[in-house]
């Protein structure tokens, strides 16, 4: 099971930790996908990044990691008569 909390927020583990569903095996890249989640569930445009995430699987800690957000800009054209 993994699991992380948000150390900007003071969240402590176990009690404030949020599960996720991660794919990747490196826990840098959980965190990545920890932020996605983060940023998906609590309307992460809102938040001050960078945020940091210690991540848990099974309990156990994987390391504490500062995930910055890009943004990246979208494009729109439409033709004018």
């Amino acid at each position: 099971m993994l699991e992380y909390i948000v150390k900007n927020e003071d969240e402590k583990f176990p009690e404030d930790a949020t599960r996720f569903k991660g794919v990747m095996e490196h826990p840098a890249d959980l965190a990545e996908e920890a932020a996605a989640e983060y940023h998906n569930r609590r309307d992460g445009w809102e938040a001050s990044w960078p945020v940091t995430f210690e991540i848990f699987r099974d309990g156990k800690s994987l390391g504490t990691f500062e995930v910055e957000r890009e943004q990246v800009p979208q494009f729109h054209a439409t033709k004018q008569e």
